[in-house]
């Protein structure tokens, strides 16, 4: 038996002020629930002035706590009258300094990923170097075919770095300098040769999360089913623990869970957003 829902879709402009904003949508709300809405949507942060595309610390003051902040409950209950699923999307605060959608990510392994596609410069010399041996049937470089060569072969590693690394750099410069320019707050870059990579320039503060050897054998056995071997040859191919710490800002234990590394980064993250304030 075919079922109908009927929903409703709202775009609002700001009004100028939380209540007035938040008033309108009520009202808006209310007219659809008389329309005979089910389900209604209304637009991205919808109580206040849409301010994702520049970042700037004076609107963290519109964060709220989720699912009990003032405007969560108060859509909860309109939602509850109408017998409606409100879908009201607000900006989060997890906890005091500690805010959703603050921090833009640059991750290195994803540049990896987009520096050598098929037919381009890179994918070329990367193929040169190491032979059609590393194409997947799709023709797009297999990363575990060209990782099981590399990482038991320090000269082919530096080869591959040679190539990789300036191409990656400039990829990574240009995002973080399009995003100084939207006057983003915070920029992580994650990137597990920061420094051997020397991109340390890159970066304001040097974040190093340190893990025990056997604790590294267990999650990545566990996580991306390698063997003993490759895990070895992916450690040795990195700085040792102790040269690490000499550039490190900060220092993380990951030695624990997850719920333990959560609550150390989420510390730390707090007392970031604070001094940028």
């Amino acid at each position: 038996m075919t079922r109908t829902v009927r929903g409703a879709l709202l775009q609002c402009a700001y009004a100028g002020d939380k209540q007035t904003t938040i008033d309108r949508h009520i009202d808006y709300v209310e007219q659809a629930a008389k329309q005979g809405a089910q389900i209604m949507c209304l637009q991205e942060l919808f109580y206040g002035p849409y301010f994702c595309q520049v970042q700037d610390v004076k609107h963290y003051s519109w964060a709220e706590r989720v699912p009990d902040g003032p405007t969560t409950s108060l859509m909860q209950e309109l939602a509850e009258k109408h017998n409606m699923v409100l879908i009201a999307p607000v900006y989060e605060e997890e906890q005091t300094g500690v805010y959703y959608n603050t921090a833009v990510v640059i991750d290195a392994d994803e540049l990896g990923h987009e520096v050598f596609p098929r037919g381009t410069e890179t994918w070329c010399e990367v193929l040169a170097t190491f032979g059609r041996q590393i194409l997947a049937p799709s023709g797009e470089i297999d990363r575990t075919k060209l990782g099981g060569i590399v990482f038991n072969n320090p000269s082919s590693l530096f080869k591959l770095n040679q190539i990789m690394h300036p191409r990656m750099y400039e990829m990574a410069k240009a995002r973080i300098d399009k995003y100084r320019q939207r006057r983003v707050a915070v920029l992580a870059l994650e990137a597990t040769l920061l420094i051997e990579a020397k991109w340390t320039a890159l970066v304001d503060e040097v974040w190093v999360i340190i893990t025990p050897e056997p604790k590294v054998f267990e999650r990545l056995q566990k996580q991306r089913g390698l063997v003993r071997k490759e895990i070895l040859a992916r450690l040795r191919s990195q700085l040792p623990i102790e040269e690490r710490l000499k550039h490190a800002n900060v220092v993380i234990d990951n030695e624990d869970g997850f719920d333990e590394l959560k609550a150390r980064v989420t510390e730390l993250w707090a007392s970031l957003a604070s001094s940028i304030k």
